[in-house]
């Protein structure tokens, strides 16, 4: 299961995208934005991942859903990609 969250570092005011495995709670990558074609190249480039658990951001669920309809989404993975990444 592929966690999927946004982040926003407030001084910089730059915005990434942690993946992070929610199983094992380890963080998988970080994606330099929150745009929808940075995070379709990732998901087209990596086909592991039957679940996503994502955040509450639209463009996310439509990347998911673009990519593919056999890509299952649930619930919101702020709590997994922040403690895969407080390690």
């Amino acid at each position: 299961m592929l966690g999927v969250d946004g982040f926003a570092l407030q001084e910089e005011k730059r915005y990434g995208t942690p993946l992070v495995d929610v199983e094992s709670g380890r963080a998988v990558d970080v994606l330099p934005d929150r745009e929808c074609d940075t995070f379709a190249a990732w998901l087209t480039a990596h086909h592991g991942a039957e679940i996503i658990c994502r955040d509450r951001v639209t463009a996310y669920s439509k990347t998911i859903e673009a990519i593919s309809k056999s890509l299952i989404t649930v619930g919101y993975a702020s709590p997994f990609s922040r403690r895969a990444l407080d390690g």
